[in-house]
């Protein structure tokens, strides 16, 4: 995988940064190691190295100016969160990474983001992730915002794989009021995270100001990258549809058509032929796995259809063949 740099609105020199946090070395049994990533971040798949029964670290969580900062500190091969794993998950916010220690590959949305210690990053819970280490030690430092009052405040074109790279002087202020959050540690330094976010803005606008053209240039594409996510996360449920979805990208309707276009499709059809696929799947691993044909009507409502008459319609135009068919053997791809 290539990872993708951004330029920063302004660069610092300067000696080694100072980090924000010691590294942790405790050495903690793999099998708990899901268990309090999940109590601390939300539901994330650790991946060890192949032999690692242990991972030297630590995960802790402090509270401070009414967020939760969490220290996340191993030696993993990855860490990473799908589709499936955000469906079960209550809990949406943006993850401000501050990189401490070590390096890593952060992947978001179809960008890969090489970080440093110094470098930071916003991710999205609301979309798939994934943290690659390859074993080397990391640690980072991660500020859990609401997800909801994210978007209320810099608008709903928000997303994961913004990058502060290590030396510019936003990140610098960022960093330091960090660190006065940490070391206070205060129930009511909320005007510090006010500050924080502040800062964070101003990082926002200077991207903005910065690439015009470039952000004219991939609309599209970011777009249809942010709706194939969200379609993916969301079929499942009936009430889904095209409208739903644009109001979540905050676009407008004939933006999210033009978006398809590259596709060949429409939103509709997209969302529709994402429930069919899901169904041929579930049927197909049912059929190759033996014992009895599940349910067609359960399969049908469990991928988004709320009709079941026009489920067995659209399947057969889809697929040539009645989904009943599949209780006789997988149908050839």
């Amino acid at each position: 995988m290539s990872a993708s740099f951004f330029d920063s609105p302004a660069r610092m020199t300067g000696g080694p940064l100072m980090p924000l946090t010691p590294l942790m070395r405790a050495e903690m049994p793999l099998e708990l190691v899901a268990p309090r990533l999940q109590a601390v971040c939300g539901n994330f798949t650790p991946v060890p190295m192949p032999r690692q029964r242990t991972v030297s670290g630590g995960i802790e969580v402090r509270r401070a100016g009414g967020v939760d900062v969490a220290l996340i500190g191993q030696n993993l091969q990855r860490v990473h969160r799908d589709a499936q794993a955000i469906r079960r998950d209550d809990r949406e916010h943006f993850f401000l990474v501050f990189q401490d220690h070590g390096g890593a590959l952060m992947s978001q949305g179809g960008q890969h983001i090489a970080v440093q210690a110094g470098d930071i990053v916003l991710i999205d819970s609301a979309r798939p992730s994934e943290f690659v280490y390859d074993g080397a030690s990391a640690q980072q430092v991660s500020v859990h915002l609401p997800r909801a009052d994210m978007l209320a405040r810099f608008g709903p074109t928000l997303q994961g794989g913004v990058c502060v790279r290590r030396g510019d002087a936003l990140g610098f202020a960022m960093r330091a009021i960090l660190a006065r959050l940490l070391d206070s540690g205060q129930s009511d330094d909320a005007h510090l995270v006010e500050a924080f976010l502040g800062v964070f803005g101003s990082v926002l606008v200077e991207r903005a100001r910065q690439a015009p053209a470039l952000l004219s240039r991939n609309a599209g594409e970011g777009v249809l990258r942010r709706a194939m996510d969200h379609v993916a996360l969301q079929f499942h449920d009936p009430a889904f549809h095209a409208g739903e979805l644009a109001r979540h990208l905050g676009v407008s309707p004939r933006l999210l058509q033009r978006a398809f276009e590259a596709l060949g499709v429409s939103p509709s059809r997209h969302i529709l032929d994402t429930r069919l696929a899901a169904a041929r799947a579930a049927l197909d691993a049912a059929a190759r796995h033996g014992g009895p044909a599940p349910a067609i009507a359960e399969v049908a409502y469990d991928c988004g259809f709320n009709d079941l008459s026009f489920f067995y319609r659209e399947f057969r135009k889809r697929y040539g063949m009645p989904p009943g068919r599949l209780a006789l053997g997988p149908l050839p791809h």
